[in-house]
């Protein structure tokens, strides 16, 4: 954050999502941390962003489409909460898609 980068937090679960949008925000502020699912967005335009991998997937899907979403401006790391899940038959690659899709240049942390 002090340099002006953005984190990712990505999960399988929008009840983890919005469990780890909580917890962060106590650490971090409220006006730090966002929250994006299916159900909601809010402050996606903070440091430190959670969401689930789905939504993370979608972002970098349509980017390599020229579809730029300024939520992927300055990007550093994503975390994949429970990356286990690449070995899931019906939801391993959503996971795999996304780390393809990335930037080579984001860091990413399982």
């Amino acid at each position: 954050m002090q340099d002006g980068y953005k984190t990712f937090y990505t999960t399988p679960l929008k009840a983890l999502s919005n469990e780890k949008f909580k917890s962060l925000q106590k650490i971090y502020g409220k006006e730090n941390v966002g929250l994006l699912t299916g159900d909601n967005k809010i402050n996606p335009q903070a440091p430190i962003v959670i969401m689930t991998t789905e939504v993370y997937r979608n972002m970098v899907l349509a980017n390599r489409f020229n579809q730029d979403n300024p939520i992927l401006e300055n990007l550093r790391t994503v975390i994949f909460d429970e990356s286990h899940y690449l070995g899931d038959a019906d939801r391993g690659g959503i996971w795999e898609q996304s780390v393809i899709l990335s930037n080579p240049q984001t860091q990413m942390i399982s």
